[in-house]
């Protein structure tokens, strides 16, 4: 048994581990460590295609987020479920709730955060494992932003 064999493999199947009781950033970080670990670019636009079921609506649009700024990453296919209207938030969110940062993270947010209204730093997904193919450490602030 591979270690990635325990990671999610899906966004579906973070869901369904946070369903099950494992803490939602624990899930989507083991998430992550997997995507980052595969190398077939077919693969990563699989582990993003399956549209995770409905939990809330801040951790819905920040799982579309999650799909569609690796997908620009990566240049892969964008999946169609993040473009539905229950992916977006009608409300500012700022996941690290300090007022002193909001206008940083305004400013910083990736395009497909931003666009929901969530406002993260320049690097949300940032795992110290990371694939470096895609993504060049220089335009990084090596800040990781979760929504807990």
């Amino acid at each position: 048994m591979s270690i990635q064999s325990n990671r999610p493999q899906s966004l579906e199947e973070v869901v369904s581990a946070a369903m099950s009781g494992t803490d939602i950033d624990a899930a989507l970080r083991e998430f992550l460590d997997a995507f980052y670990m595969t190398v077939d670019p077919t693969r990563q636009a699989e582990m993003l295609a399956l549209e995770p079921p409905h939990i809330e609506s801040t951790k819905d649009a920040y799982l579309a987020a999650v799909a569609e700024h690796l997908s620009l990453l990566y240049t892969l296919p964008v999946p169609d479920w993040v473009k539905k209207p229950d992916r977006f938030l009608h409300e500012p969110f700022f996941p690290c709730g300090l007022e002193s940062l909001k206008a940083m993270l305004l400013i910083e947010s990736p395009a497909s955060f931003r666009r929901r209204m969530i406002f993260v730093g320049s690097n949300p997904l940032y795992r110290p494992r990371r694939d470096v193919r895609s993504y060049s450490p220089a335009a990084s602030d090596r800040r990781g932003t979760t929504y807990s």
